[in-house]
């Protein structure tokens, strides 16, 4: 298959659940895993503003789809509130 994708948004970095794990994931997977952080009350996007998962789909969005078309899947974790904005970046 072709892997998989983790992209995490939370308000604040005392949020990311698991970070050390993930973390850990991406370095030993050998590029068949990675985890993506936005961190909006920590990080800023591009464009100066608050740094949301939607912002990290546009950076990433070619990779996202060559994942998917390979077999893999990409998760987008975080609040529900944030849905609206991830499915608008696709």
């Amino acid at each position: 298959g072709g892997g998989g994708s983790l992209y995490l948004g939370v308000p604040v970095s005392g949020g990311l659940l698991y970070k050390a794990e993930f973390d850990a994931m991406t370095e030993r997977g050998g590029g068949r895993f990675d985890a993506n952080y936005a961190v909006s009350r920590e990080q800023l996007n591009p464009s100066g503003g608050k740094m949301y998962v939607q912002d990290l789909i546009s950076r990433d969005g070619e990779q996202i789809y060559d994942r998917i078309e390979g077999g893999g899947v990409a998760y987008f974790c975080g609040l529900k509130g944030m849905m609206p904005g991830v499915l608008e970046a696709f």
